[in-house]
């Protein structure tokens, strides 16, 4: 049963944090949190269909097929704008809200504080099935 609350947390930060990056991408626009959350959720709710390690192994050649697109088109696009910038100015800014701390807290704890307390709990158990 606590594997089970594991997963449906981890699913929870995980919405979040991509519901959070399609806010932060698309920023020019102003939509609600809500908007995005519903539209990660058209997303990872077929994803979260595949049930097998041969269906999981097709979803990870189109992620590392789309790591390597975002990849190329940053490289081309800085050796597009190489020198056309100037000077560039960096400042620091140290400021955040109460809920973008918490939700990047929690999102490092489930990602790195739980693998191994699943893989033990599975080991005992025969699985997680």
């Amino acid at each position: 049963m606590a594997v089970y609350v594991y997963f449906f947390g981890t699913m929870v930060v995980y919405l979040l944090t991509c519901a959070e990056a399609l806010q932060v991408m698309v920023w020019q626009y102003e939509v609600c949190l809500y908007y995005y959350t519903i539209a990660s959720l058209a997303v990872v709710i077929p994803l979260a269909q595949i049930k097998t390690m041969h269906g999981v192994s097709f979803v990870g050649i189109g992620s590392t097929m789309a790591i390597l697109l975002a990849v190329a088109l940053v490289m081309v696009d800085s050796f597009l704008c190489w020198g056309s910038r100037g000077e560039v100015e960096v400042q620091a800014v140290g400021s955040s809200s109460f809920m973008a701390t918490f939700s990047a807290f929690t999102t490092v704890l489930f990602a790195y504080g739980g693998q191994g307390k699943t893989r033990r709990r599975a080991g005992r158990s025969g699985g997680l099935t």
